[in-house]
């Protein structure tokens, strides 16, 4: 997967996962937040999934019509219903200053974050959800290494998952460092003079 894919995948993962902690919230500034992150979230998440596709897609576009030219490229997305609704409610809370129905905020965005998953799976190859940070990490060991780090954070052993990490560091960035103070020693070890040999001035 392109790298500027995957960067494009994260920020829409992110931007749900703001959705989600703001449906939390009761007051209307909350629901408002979610809407609107909602929408950022999909709108990342389509931009992204049309350059994985090599689907053109115009700066310019809106959301709505990127969906359309997804599947106008031969992509079946399914109904846009719930795209169209999202956009809606966007709108009103972004242009018009509506506050939006919590129910339907919440079972809406809900319904968002399965399709982006249901979607991401189908053309991706994994759910939205399942898309991590450590996805970024070009070498392969290295990424592997972190994957079993987080898998271990979510099961609660922190304590391994931390000595794991410590290693990550010391191989990644710490090892280079002693090698080349080891390599610096050896160096001047062989052509600094010998001590004996060096004339002091008298005191």
């Amino acid at each position: 997967m392109d790298e500027s894919v995957l960067y494009r995948l994260l920020l829409a993962r992110r931007f749900l996962d703001s959705a989600a902690r703001h449906l939390e919230q009761t007051d209307v500034h909350g629901r408002a937040v979610a809407v609107v992150s909602a929408h950022d979230a999909l709108d990342n998440f389509l931009g992204a999934l049309a350059s994985h596709l090599n689907v053109h897609i115009a700066e310019d576009l809106t959301m709505l019509r990127t969906y359309d030219r997804i599947g106008s490229g031969g992509h079946s997305l399914g109904s846009r219903t719930k795209v169209a609704q999202l956009n809606a409610l966007r709108n009103d809370v972004k242009h018009l200053g509506l506050s939006p129905n919590p129910a339907v905020v919440r079972q809406l965005i809900a319904e968002i974050t399965a399709f982006a998953d249901a979607t991401a799976k189908a053309f991706i190859g994994r759910p939205l959800s399942r898309i991590q940070f450590v996805d970024l990490i070009r070498e392969d060991d290295v990424r592997s290494s972190m994957q079993k780090i987080r898998a271990l954070i979510d099961s609660g052993e922190y304590r391994p998952a931390l000595e794991q990490m410590a290693h990550v560091i010391y191989r990644v960035y710490e090892s280079h460092l002693f090698e080349f103070t080891r390599s610096l020693m050896r160096h001047t070890s062989n052509t600094a003079p010998d001590p004996e040999a060096v004339d002091f001035p008298q005191a």
